[in-house]
């Protein structure tokens, strides 16, 4: 390792000590921060090259860059989030790139929105994005070189398509996308914080009882988290 990289790498454990709950703890979407925008999109960055298929972290970046003009940043996130998803999660590809439309150069947008049908790969030319931490193939990037395990996408449909249904205020139908994904599969902790988090914010005992019940005789991999809720709901089993 050299001097430089591990001088990076040091930077980043210090951000990671001191933002990890503040930041990668949060399930919001829009962060409200007390940190420099651009400190905290740079530790959001390092999250995701370790992390890359924390959708929820992939989304914070790019609407905490555009809420502040960070067009490499915005440049860079946009990008990250359309090469982990390839073809997938079109909806919310698009809702992120139309959000964040009046602040991105010509030539990053238009690349981008040719890429909406087709997707966009790691390792294929495209112009300067600034900060990517996931393009092998751009210059000026942060270069992070894949796994097969690490882009394994598995999870992504249902979170995709929750997060996408969150941007358009859909609380309904993204409870209703992750509930049919538990119901499936207990094993993604990413779906059961986001749908724990909806249940909180709507307020929904009703929903929360019914899958807690229905799933009673299984172990959910976060059970801590579960039983929390039912405290705060006042459910018992």
């Amino acid at each position: 390792m050299t001097e430089n990289s591990q001088a990076t790498d040091n930077l980043f454990e210090t951000q990671s000590t001191q933002m990890a709950f503040s930041v990668t703890g949060s399930r919001e979407l829009s962060l409200s921060v007390d940190k420099p925008a651009d400190s905290v999109c740079d530790y959001l960055a390092h999250h995701i090259a370790r992390k890359p298929q924390d959708l929820l972290a992939h989304v914070q970046r790019i609407k905490l860059a555009a809420e502040h003009n960070l067009k490499p940043a915005l440049h860079g996130a946009l990008l990250d989030l359309f090469v982990v998803l390839g073809s997938r999660g079109y909806e919310l590809r698009k809702s992120m790139l139309d959000r964040s439309a009046d602040r991105l150069e010509s030539g990053c947008f238009q690349y981008l929105h040719d890429g909406l049908e087709k997707g966009v790969k790691a390792n294929e030319p495209a112009p300067d994005f600034g900060i990517s931490v996931l393009a092998k193939n751009i210059m000026g990037s942060l270069t992070f070189m894949q796994s097969d395990q690490a882009l394994d996408d598995s999870d992504h449909g249902p979170l995709e398509q929750a997060l996408a249904n969150i941007e358009c205020s859909q609380l309904e139908d993204a409870q209703e996308v992750l509930e049919s994904a538990i119901y499936a599969d207990t094993s993604s902790l990413e779906q059961q914080a986001l749908l724990l988090d909806l249940y909180k914010k709507t307020d929904n005992k009703t929903r929360f009882s019914g899958l807690y019940f229905a799933r009673a005789e299984t172990t959910f991999h976060n059970q801590e988290a579960w039983q929390d809720m039912a405290r705060h709901f006042g459910v018992e089993h």
